[in-house]
């Protein structure tokens, strides 16, 4: 269904707004046979970003193909395998009928097989059986530059969720052996690397620097206010609708200029203004967004404790040395050492996420909108 300002699926096009610069600079490291991780807060636009430079990027490059590997639901270094496989295999194969013998050239003599009843039944492409050995990682990994190279593809394997990666008992194998293949820079495969837990994704290229000089760090650039302000009232106008900049700025400035939330409130108000928007819309608009997340937001605060919860509000606050005598006496914080342990806490939930100078930053806009209006009442 063609919606005004769509946020439940990935926008493209006309709806892509800003970043072009972002654009330009991924097109640029993939169809120069680079390979990429893009990360950033979650629901920020880097699915939009990286779907509109391949929309682009396949325009130039007739033999490029992209294989999505989807890592979501994947918890076992063998499912994580398996879904890379089948995407990289899927991705050059031109029909189902292809799948076996696909299977067989580039993966006999591994555990990885083609069963018929399996595909038949469940539409699994690759089945595994035995015992992980790492011949069978490497043969995975090994895998989109055999077969890109063998077909005459230019292949793109964009690996969604990366940083599932981690919760896998397997992980230092499967790192190690990815990272060993990425590093060849062959100029017929280049990787994306994205995912939405953004503390994840910082572990595994920032902090343990895994794929270090062989993949380029791309954080998304923000979008700039005055596009966003042009975007709403544009599309407020071909709706027959007037709307002043001067609201569009205060959501903007509300909601950190996240494109999700915004595209949102936008859709929300657009859903109930009549001709004029007024000044209460957008206020009416955010407690709308409120009442619809507010569940989760209190899912959230109940899965924290009082030192937690203590830490947040310091940081609501404005404080930025968490550690320091004075905030830990004025929060009721109990040591620097609990600061620590509390720190990496609420980094592993994935609630806060800390810069270079090791500044708190909480990572979703509309919750710490939440926090500063509803909870600690500020």
């Amino acid at each position: 269904m063609d919606t005004t300002f769509p946020y439940d699926r990935y926008v493209t096009g006309r709806n892509f707004i800003g970043r072009r610069k972002d654009v330009m600079a991924l097109e640029a490291r993939v169809l120069g046979g680079e390979s990429v991780a893009v990360y950033g807060e979650p629901r920020t636009g880097k699915m939009s970003l990286i779907q509109q430079m391949l929309m682009h990027a396949m325009t130039k490059e007739k033999h490029l193909v992209v294989a999505d590997v989807d890592l979501l639901r994947e918890r076992t270094g063998r499912g994580v395998l398996k879904t890379f496989v089948s995407a990289v295999l899927k991705s050059c194969a031109s029909s189902p009928a292809e799948y076996p013998a696909l299977v067989e050239e580039y993966l006999g003599g591994t555990h990885f097989c083609f069963d018929r009843d399996r595909f038949d039944d469940y539409g699994e492409m690759v089945c595994f059986r035995g015992t992980l050995a790492d011949s069978d990682i490497d043969a995975a990994f090994s895998l989109p530059s055999k077969l890109a190279s063998g077909l005459g593809k230019r292949l793109v394997v964009l690996v969604r969720q990366f940083q599932a990666v981690l919760d896998c008992e397997e992980s230092f194998r499967l790192l190690s052996s990815m990272e060993q293949y990425v590093q060849q820079r062959d100029g017929v495969v280049s990787y994306i690397f994205t995912g939405s837990r953004l503390n994840g994704m910082r572990e595994i290229f920032c902090i343990k620097r895994w794929f270090w000089r062989s993949v380029e760090l791309i954080p998304l650039s923000p979008v700039d206010t005055a596009d966003i302000v042009e975007y709403v009232r544009k599309e407020f106008q071909f709706r027959g609708k007037v709307i002043q900049p001067e609201f569009i700025e205060l959501a903007v400035s509300a909601l950190r200029g996240n494109m999700w939330y915004i595209s949102h409130l936008f859709s929300i108000i657009d859903g109930v203004a009549r001709g004029y928007v007024g000044k209460d819309a957008v206020p009416e608009g955010i407690d709308i967004l409120l009442s619809i997340h507010g569940g989760r937001f209190y899912s959230q605060i109940c899965s924290l404790t009082d030192f937690q919860l203590s830490l947040l509000r310091a940081v609501i606050d404005g404080e930025t040395q968490l550690s320091s005598s004075r905030v830990v006496g004025l929060y009721s914080l109990n040591s620097a050492a609990n600061v620590k342990r509390l720190k990496d806490a609420l980094i592993k939930k994935e609630i806060l996420w800390f810069d270079d100078e090791d500044v708190p930053h909480i990572q979703d806009p509309l919750f710490e909108y939440w926090l500063r209006k509803v909870y600690f009442e500020r």
